[in-house]
């Protein structure tokens, strides 16, 4: 009933690059006349720099010969598709950030249809130091994905559910 009120003409028009072109490139990195606008940047120290460098998967769950490593989520739903795959589980660093919001994330595979399914004690969000004692950003993630994108598990309950009856 409102349709009419913005034609479709007025939209934004894709680039070349497939991105609209509203809002402006410069807007949106913060630069040209818009620089003011962007984020503060903190001074990086010598460790934190050696950090990054240095920064690897740990042994324990690096690639092996065979394994697939997914780019984004139209890879990681070709290869699902490919096997037959219908639910996806969960763990990791950054659930308040990576794990449920990158494209190949919960909420993003829970739009393409699949069943998703956290495993709350193999997860930790981005805390911050007012929160860290408690995980409190880590509850909240978890109940983020509780009440509106899918389900939940404990790592002993699932290593059960898996062990023959």
């Amino acid at each position: 009933r409102y349709s009419h009120l913005v034609p479709d003409e007025a939209g934004p028009r894709r680039t070349g690059e497939g991105r609209d072109d509203w809002p402006p490139e410069e807007f949106r990195s913060k630069t040209g006349p818009y620089a003011e606008l962007g984020r503060p940047q903190e001074a990086r120290d010598e460790e934190f720099e050696r950090i990054i460098t240095e920064r690897r998967v740990i042994d324990d769950v690096e690639p092996s010969e065979g394994d697939q490593v997914i780019f984004d989520g139209d890879q990681l739903h070709r290869l699902l598709h490919a096997r037959e795959v219908y639910t996806l589980f969960y763990v990791g660093f950054a659930a308040n950030m990576c794990v449920l919001h990158r494209d190949y994330g919960m909420r993003a595979m829970a739009a393409r249809g699949y069943d998703v399914v956290l495993v709350r004690d193999a997860t930790s969000a981005i805390e911050m130091a007012d929160t860290l004692d408690n995980l409190e950003i880590t509850a909240a993630s978890v109940r983020d994905v509780e009440v509106g994108v899918g389900y939940s598990v404990l790592t002993g309950d699932l290593i059960e559910s898996a062990e023959p009856a």
